[in-house]
C-alpha cells in the first residue's frame, strides 16, 4: 500500500517536472499564440472596402474553370491576360463554394494562411535558429502588421509568405536530414504549389534547387545502384513522367505569359530601375511596421531591423554554414533579382514581390535575440532592447492596421452607398475602364450588365456614343480611377461632352484617385444656387446670377501657372448687370488667393446656351506651392463701381487642390540652396503703412521627403540692427507639416507681421531657420519701410448726432443716402473720431433691425472700408466709414431701428459702448429709426 501511494506522488511529481520542463507548456503556448493570432486577422475583417485588385480576383474567382485557369480575365468587354498563376484564384473558388461569395468568406481564406503562418514561422525558427528562437519568432508572425493585412484581402500574398516559410523549412530539412528524399518530395510539392501562386516566387525555387538538387543527387545515386532491376526502377519513371506531362499541359497558360512576358522585356525593356536603399527600406517599413504605417523615428528602427536579420544570418555556429546559407540566400537574393528586373519590367519592385521573405526576416531577427540571450549581462540586455523594439514596432504598425487614413482603402463601399443615396431610375453609371466593376457590382447587388462602361462605346464613333447615351440617360454618374491623363478616362469624359457637371465627389483611395462625377443634361432656365453640391450664396441682385461653376485645367495657350474656371450665368431679377468677377480663396480665414475678372458676357467668348443663360471661360492667374489644404473659393459679382452683386460660395476638399490648384515646379533658380531645403524666393513689399499687417511670403522647395523640421523665425531689424519684431513658426506644427512636403515641390508658406508698435522708419527683414536651439541658416531678405499714414481729419458733418464712446473711439454721427422704392440698398454712412489708438484690431459695424427686434441686414468692416487696420489709428484723427446694407425682398415697409459698434476682429468681442452717460445694452449705439418704403 505505501509502495503504490509513493509510486503514484513519483508519477505526479514527474508528470508536473515534464510539463514544468518545456514541452506541454511550449505546446500550451503556442496553441494560445495561434489563437490569439487568429482573433487579431477575424477582427473587423470587413473593415477595409474591396480594392482594386481585389476586384480583379472577384473576376477570376467569378469566371468559368477553363477561363481561371488559362489566367483570362475579362474586363468591361476587354479579354486581358493575366500573369499571376491561377492556384490561388482555384483554391478560392472551391472554398467559397463551400463557405458562400461574400467579402467575410473570400477574405477567411487569407485569414486561415495568415494564421498558419504563426505555426510554420515557429517549426521554421526550430530549424533554421534553435528551440531559443521560436517564440520571438511566433510573437512576431501573430503580431505582424503585413500579415494581418494580406488577411484581410482577397489576394494571394498571405499564401506566399505561407508557402515561402514552408518552403524554406523542407528545403532545410532536405539538407540536414539523413534520408533526404521524402523531405525533396514535400519541398517539389510546395514548390510547384508556389510556381502556380505567384511568379516572384520561381525567384524562390530557384535559389532553394541550387541547395536542395545537389544534396537530392547525392542520395539518390545511392538508391539507384541499389535498384539494379529495371522492374522497380521503370515504374517509377513512368509516373513521374506522366505526373509531368499533366502538370506541363496545366501549367501551359501560365507558362505561355511567363515566356511572352519575358520575351518581350528581353527584346523591348521598359524598366526604370530602382534605388536599393528605397526598395530596402520599402520592404523594412512592410515588414516592421506594415502596410499603414511608417518609420517614426525616421528609417532607425527599419534599418535596425535589417541589421539584426543580417546580423543573426551570418553569426555563424560550427555546423550551421548551409543552413545560414540558405536562409541569407533565400532573404537577400530576392531582393537582388528584383532589382536587375526592374531594369527589364515596367513593374516597379515593391514588398509584396518579397513576402515569402517575411519569415526569413522574423526568423533570423529571433536567432540573434537567441544569441544574445546566451551571452553576458550587457548581451542579455542587448537581447531585451531588440524583442522590445520589434514587438513595440509590430504593436504600433498593428494598430495602424485597423485605424482608417485617407489611403486606408480604396472606398468603392463608400462610392456604391453613395449612389444608393442619390441614383434616380433613368440615371445611367458610366465606368472608366479602371473602375472596378466587381466590387462596386458586389456592394450595389447588381450584375455587371446594368453598367455603361467605355469599353461598350469605345467600338462606336463617339458622335455615335454621345446621342446613343445623351437619348437614353437625362442624367450620367462616371465613375473614374486615375488622372484625366490616362487615355481611357479622357475618353469617358468625352463621352458626356453633351452635359453638364454639376458634382465631383472624390472617395478615399489607396492607388488611385476615385472619383463620382455626375452630368446633367439640362440646364437650369432659373437660378438655383441651393442646387449647387456643398455651394452657399446669397441672394443675386443683376441682371445675370451665378448659377454653377467648376473648376478645370487652364488654356494650352495659357502662359503662366493657373487654373481653369467654368461658370454657367443664367438670368435674375436685378438691374445690374455685373461689371467684374471676383474669385478668393480662403483657407481658416486667410486669403491665399485674390483676383478680379472680366466675366466677358457681352464678348464672343460668351457662349450663349439651350434654355437660356451664358457659359463662359477663364484662366486663372495661381500662385505657385499653394500648401494642399482644403479652400473655400468664393466667386462673387459685382457691379462697376465695385459693390457685390451676388457671393457664391463653395469647399473644396484636398482632392480637388491637389488636382487643379496645385502648381508645384518652377524653372527658376533658388535664392539659396541647402541640402534638405531650398528658398525659391520671397515676396515682401518694400513699404507699408503703421499698423498694417506686413506680408511675407516664403516660397520653399525641398529636396527630399520627410523633411526634417525647423523653426522659422523673421526678425525686423531697425537701423542699429535691434530686433524690433519677431514673428515665430514651427514648421512642424502647420495644417501641412514639413514632413509630408513632397521631394523637389515647391511650397508656399505666408506670413502676416504685426507694425503696430513699429516706429516710422527703415527696417531689414532677416529670416532664421533654427532647429533645437541652433541656428541653421541667416539670411538677409529684403528692406521694408514703415511709413506713417496720412491723418485723416475728424468730419463734423453729417445728418444726424450721436456722440458715443465705444471703445477707444468716439462715434460722432451718421447720415442716411438717399434711396428710393426700387433699390434694395440703403447706405450708411459712420463718422468717428480716435480719442487713444486702439490696441486690438477690430471692425466697425451697423445693424438694421425691424419693430420686432430681428435683424435685416447688417454691415461689417474695418476702417475706411479695409484700406486700414484698427492697429493702424492714431489719436485724433477721424474715420469716415460706409455702409452698404442690402436689403432683403420683399421688404415690408415701416420704420427700422439702426444701431452701430465695434468689436474685435480675433473673438468677435464686442468694444464697450457709453450713450448718454449709460452703457449701451449689449455694447450697442442705438442710431435712430427710419422709414423704409
Amino acid at each position: 500500500m505505501a509502495d503504490s501511494q509513493v509510486g503514484h506522488a513519483l508519477r505526479q511529481h514527474r508528470r508536473i517536472c515534464q510539463f514544468a520542463s518545456g514541452r506541454r507548456l511550449r505546446w500550451f503556448w503556442v496553441v494560445a499564440l495561434i489563437l490569439l493570432s487568429f482573433g487579431l486577422r477575424l477582427n473587423d475583417l470587413e473593415a477595409r472596402s474591396l480594392w482594386l485588385d481585389e476586384g480583379f480576383s472577384l473576376l477570376r474567382i467569378q469566371a468559368g474553370w477553363r477561363t481561371l485557369l488559362a489566367n483570362v480575365i475579362d474586363r468591361q468587354g476587354f479579354q486581358t491576360v493575366d500573369i499571376h498563376p491561377p492556384l490561388y484564384f482555384a483554391l478560392v473558388k472551391v472554398w467559397s463554394a463551400f463557405t458562400g461569395s461574400q467579402v467575410f468568406t473570400w477574405r477567411l481564406f487569407s485569414a486561415f494562411c495568415s494564421t498558419l503562418l504563426v505555426p510554420a514561422t515557429i517549426i521554421l525558427a526550430r530549424r533554421a535558429a534553435g528551440r531559443h528562437a521560436e517564440g520571438l519568432a511566433g510573437v512576431l508572425a501573430a503580431l505582424s502588421p503585413a500579415y494581418l493585412w494580406y488577411a484581410a484581402e482577397v489576394r494571394m500574398y498571405a499564401l506566399v509568405a505561407l508557402l515561402g516559410c514552408f518552403g524554406t523549412y523542407f528545403a532545410l530539412r532536405t539538407l540536414d536530414h539523413a534520408q533526404p528524399i521524402r523531405h525533396f518530395l514535400k519541398w517539389l510539392l510546395i514548390s510547384v504549389a508556389a510556381a502556380f501562386t505567384h511568379y516572384s516566387l520561381l525567384i524562390m525555387v530557384s535559389i532553394q534547387a541550387a541547395f536542395v538538387l545537389r544534396r537530392v543527387w547525392r542520395a539518390s545515386w545511392l538508391v539507384l545502384r541499389r535498384l539494379s532491376s529495371y522492374r522497380l526502377w521503370l515504374p517509377m519513371v513512368a509516373v513521374a513522367g506522366a505526373g509531368g506531362v499533366a502538370l506541363f499541359l496545366v501549367a501551359l497558360p501560365t507558362l505561355r505569359v511567363l515566356v511572352t512576358t519575358a520575351d518581350q522585356a528581353i527584346r523591348a525593356p521598359d524598366g526604370g530601375g530602382a534605388d536599393p536603399v528605397w526598395f530596402a527600406h520599402e520592404i523594412g517599413n512592410a515588414v516592421v511596421f506594415g502596410l499603414n504605417a511608417g518609420d517614426p523615428s525616421g528609417g532607425l528602427f527599419i534599418w535596425t531591423a535589417w541589421a539584426a536579420a543580417l546580423l543573426g544570418g551570418i553569426w555563424l555556429r560550427k555546423g550551421e554554414v548551409t543552413k545560414q546559407a540558405i536562409t541569407l540566400c533565400t532573404l537577400i537574393l530576392p531582393f537582388i533579382a528584383w532589382l536587375a528586373l526592374a531594369n527589364l519590367i515596367e513593374n516597379s519592385p515593391t514588398f509584396r514581390y518579397v513576402a515569402f521573405s517575411f519569415p526569413v526576416v522574423h526568423v533570423l531577427v529571433a536567432r540573434l535575440f537567441a544569441l544574445l540571450a546566451q551571452g553576458g549581462v550587457w548581451s542579455r540586455f542587448g537581447a531585451l532592447a531588440l524583442a522590445t523594439m520589434m514587438v513595440g514596432t509590430h504593436l504600433f504598425g498593428m494598430r495602424m492596421t485597423f485605424t482608417p487614413t485617407p489611403t486606408w482603402q480604396d472606398d468603392w463601399r463608400g462610392i456604391a452607398g453613395y449612389l444608393k443615396q442619390h441614383l434616380r431610375p433613368s440615371d445611367g453609371v458610366l465606368l472608366g475602364i479602371h473602375a472596378s466593376e466587381a466590387a462596386l457590382g458586389y456592394y450595389l447587388g447588381w450584375s455587371l450588365d446594368r453598367f455603361e462602361s467605355v469599353g461598350k462605346w469605345h467600338a462606336f464613333t463617339l458622335t455615335e456614343a454621345q446621342a446613343a447615351i445623351s437619348s437614353t440617360y437625362p442624367r450620367v454618374w462616371v465613375i473614374l480611377s486615375g488622372s484625366d491623363d490616362d487615355f481611357w478616362n479622357r475618353f469617358a469624359l468625352s463621352l458626356v461632352e453633351p452635359y453638364t457637371l454639376v458634382r465631383e465627389v472624390p472617395f478615399p483611395a489607396r492607388t488611385t484617385a476615385l472619383r463620382v462625377l455626375l452630368y446633367e443634361a439640362l440646364l437650369p432656365t432659373q437660378p438655383s444656387i441651393a442646387a449647387v453640391p456643398n455651394a452657399r450664396g446669397n441672394r443675386c441682385e443683376a441682371q445675370l446670377c451665378l448659377a454653377r461653376a467648376g473648376l478645370t485645367y487652364p488654356s494650352p495657350d495659357y502662359d503662366r501657372p493657373g487654373f481653369g474656371l467654368n461658370v454657367i450665368w443664367v438670368g435674375g431679377q436685378g438691374s445690374a448687370r455685373p461689371g467684374h468677377l471676383s474669385v478668393r480663396l480662403l483657407h481658416a480665414g486667410e486669403t491665399w488667393l485674390d483676383f478680379q475678372l472680366d466675366p466677358g458676357l457681352e464678348g464672343a467668348s460668351a457662349q450663349n446656351l439651350n434654355g437660356g443663360g451664358y457659359a463662359t471661360f477663364y484662366n486663372v492667374p495661381l500662385w505657385l506651392g499653394l500648401p494642399p489644404l482644403a479652400y473655400q473659393l468664393v466667386l462673387s459679382a459685382l457691379d462697376a463701381d465695385g459693390r457685390t452683386l451676388q457671393t457664391w460660395a463653395v469647399e473644396l476638399s484636398t482632392s480637388e487642390v491637389l488636382k487643379y490648384l496645385r502648381v508645384t515646379q518652377s524653372d527658376s533658380p533658388s535664392l539659396w540652396r541647402g541640402k534638405e531645403i531650398e528658398l525659391a524666393s520671397v515676396e515682401v513689399p518694400q513699404a507699408i503703412q503703421q499698423g498694417n499687417a506686413l506680408p511675407v511670403v516664403l516660397t520653399w522647395k525641398t529636396n527630399r521627403a520627410s523633411t526634417p523640421h525647423w523653426l522659422t523665425r523673421l526678425v525686423l531689424l531697425d537701423s542699429q540692427s535691434r530686433e524690433r519684431l519677431v514673428a515665430e513658426r514651427d514648421m512642424r506644427s502647420t495644417t501641412w507639416p514639413v514632413a509630408q512636403w513632397p521631394a523637389g515641390e515647391l511650397v508656399r508658406d505666408q506670413y502676416a507681421l504685426p507694425t503696430s508698435e513699429l516706429a516710422p522708419g527703415a527696417y531689414q527683414l532677416v529670416l532664421r531657420r533654427e532647429r533645437e536651439g541652433r541656428l541653421l541658416n541667416e539670411f538677409a531678405l529684403a528692406e521694408v519701410r514703415i511709413v506713417e499714414p496720412p491723418l485723416e481729419p475728424v468730419e463734423t458733418r453729417f445728418d444726424h448726432p450721436v456722440a458715443a464712446e465705444v471703445g477707444p473711439l468716439t462715434l460722432l454721427g451718421y447720415s442716411v443716402e438717399r434711396h428710393n422704392a426700387e433699390s434694395s440698398q440703403v447706405t450708411i454712412l459712420t463718422f468717428w473720431r480716435v480719442n487713444q489708438p486702439p490696441r486690438v484690431d477690430g471692425r466697425l459695424f451697423v445693424h438694421l433691425l425691424d419693430a420686432r427686434g430681428n435683424p435685416v441686414a447688417q454691415d461689417d468692416g474695418a476702417p475706411f472700408n479695409g484700406a486700414r487696420t484698427m492697429l493702424s489709428l492714431r489719436a485724433s484723427e477721424g474715420i469716415r466709414q460706409a455702409h452698404r446694407l442690402r436689403l432683403p425682398s420683399p421688404l415690408e415697409p415701416g420704420k427700422y431701428r439702426l444701431f452701430a459698434g465695434a468689436y474685435n476682429s480675433v473673438d468677435m468681442e464686442r468694444w464697450p459702448v457709453t450713450q448718454g452717460g449709460k452703457p449701451g445694452q449689449h455694447n450697442l449705439v442705438f442710431l435712430g429709426e427710419i422709414d423704409l418704403p
